[in-house]
């Protein structure tokens, strides 16, 4: 499903945070959550969603 939405709307960066944190947490993914962080800081989000791809990927970076 969220494979499908991020094809559809490739910008939409609460989509990819919502699937960052899906992956995080489902799917034991921590390298593809990072990866989809990454994305969705290239998109210039609003200051509320660049905390949260700065929170979550600072704590990523360090249990990788």
């Amino acid at each position: 499903m969220y494979f499908y939405g991020i094809k559809k709307f490739p910008n939409n960066t609460s989509l990819r945070i919502s699937y960052a944190f899906f992956l995080l947490e489902r799917m034991q993914g921590k390298q593809q959550a990072l990866q989809e962080l990454n994305q969705a800081a290239q998109n210039k989000p609003p200051f509320d969603e660049q905390f949260i791809i700065y929170r979550y990927s600072r704590i990523l970076k360090q249990e990788i």
